[in-house]
């Protein structure tokens, strides 16, 4: 007669194939979210929405750091923790009044690039790259007299893991217009330019750089997190069926009776196996 499993053998080979499964989910969620990283974007025109998507930020309030007048052809920004770099081709000018200055470029129609971006995060969860996930701000045009024009942009940036530029124009009815870009991959680059004729500036008075969590590493510590409840479960549930085995065991000894053992007043015929 074939020998039957234990429940305990049950357990352990149901336990497992659990783990196999969850090793199995791991893998594949490492190559799905590596790829699903890879020149995916997300874009905000909220800026509320844009902050709380990222756990860390350096939202740049051009008033308090920005001169007026010639800038010169680029500008270093660093609260300690972020930092970057703005340029244009013929200077930057600072341009409003002391105290609320607006970032703009010295001639038209030159673009405005932001590069050199790095942060000194030391967090497991955020990308690697030490550069940043995120850019947006309140981007606009201005005319010679420094006054807000409506019109049109064109935002061109180019991610880490890519070699070539993404493209795309937005509309500006006002100085509080924001715009912002997400992407896990690492933004390499960020330019504005002017789209249509005339003397038209390009002018930000709010610059907003941040990082996110990368995909990956939040895939893996919530299935780390699984696989911790599972092995939690899987003890308690050998216990519980040690226990079960004992108590089973336990019954039926006491419904064995050695031979020879059948008599004798008080005499204790009960054998209980260890």
């Amino acid at each position: 007669m074939r020998s039957m499993p234990s429940r305990v053998d049950f357990v352990r080979s149901l336990s497992r194939g659990l783990m196999i499964q969850l090793c199995t989910l791991a893998t594949l969620a490492v190559g799905w979210c590596g790829a699903a990283v890879a020149g995916t974007v997300t874009t905000y025109t909220s800026k509320s929405a844009f902050l709380s998507a990222l756990p860390y930020s350096y939202d740049n309030q051009t008033a308090s750091t920005l001169g007026l007048g010639n800038l010169g052809a680029s500008k270093s920004f660093s609260n300690g923790t972020f930092s970057y770099t703005a340029s244009s081709p013929g200077g930057l000018y600072g341009i409003g009044q002391a105290g609320s200055a607006q970032l703009s470029t010295n001639s038209s129609p030159d673009p405005m690039l932001f590069n050199g971006f790095a942060n000194t995060i030391n967090d497991p969860f955020i990308h690697g790259a030490n550069g940043i996930q995120a850019f947006g701000g309140n981007f606009y045009l201005t005319n010679t007299s420094e006054n807000f024009v409506s019109g049109t942009m064109s935002f061109t940036y180019r991610l880490v893991d890519e070699a070539f530029d993404r493209t795309l124009s937005l509309g500006v009815s006002s100085t509080n217009q924001f715009f912002g870009i997400v992407s896990p991959a690492g933004i390499a680059s960020f330019r504005l330019d002017a789209v249509g004729t005339g003397s038209l500036y390009n002018t930000t008075n709010d610059v907003v750089v941040g990082v996110v969590p990368e995909p990956s590493t939040l895939v893996m510590a919530g299935i780390g997190l699984v696989g911790a409840c599972v092995a939690g479960r899987r003890r308690k549930r050998r216990l519980a069926m040690a226990l079960l085995l004992l108590s089973c065991t336990g019954v039926a000894a006491n419904s064995i009776r050695l031979p020879g053992m059948e008599s004798g007043a008080g005499f204790n015929s009960v054998v209980r196996v260890a």
